[in-house]
């Protein structure tokens, strides 16, 4: 299930070379930490600067379901 919210960035942390670990806190599901894929190109729709830490944003939450119930 995908549900959209608000939320402000707390901090982002380089995994990789193209990658960053976002921890965000959001009104409706509280700290939630994702896995983000910056693209290396500058036509990509995704900027590293969207990630700054206290930057406001619209984000798109994918619940996954737990293998081990």
């Amino acid at each position: 299930m995908i549900t959209k919210t608000r939320g402000i960035v707390l901090r982002s942390v380089r995994f990789g070379e193209s990658s960053l670990i976002v921890d965000v806190l959001t009104k409706s599901s509280g700290r939630v930490s994702f896995m983000v894929h910056i693209p290396k190109t500058s036509k990509g729709k995704i900027k590293k600067q969207y990630f700054q830490p206290m930057t406001l944003g619209n984000e798109a939450i994918c619940n996954v379901l737990k293998m081990y119930e």
